[in-house]
């Protein structure tokens, strides 16, 4: 599915939890994604 393919969304809390699936979901979607988070994200999944 690409309902969000292109789109920028700048997602906060996305190193862990909520943030971090919502994050793989949005990208697996299509999405860009801008992360904000407390601690350092990991390239990949």
């Amino acid at each position: 599915m690409d309902a969000f393919r292109d789109n920028v969304v700048v997602l906060t809390g996305a190193s862990r939890g909520i943030g971090r699936e919502l994050a793989l979901q949005l990208v697996d979607q299509g999405a860009l994604i801008d992360r904000i988070a407390r601690k350092a994200i990991a390239e990949g999944r």
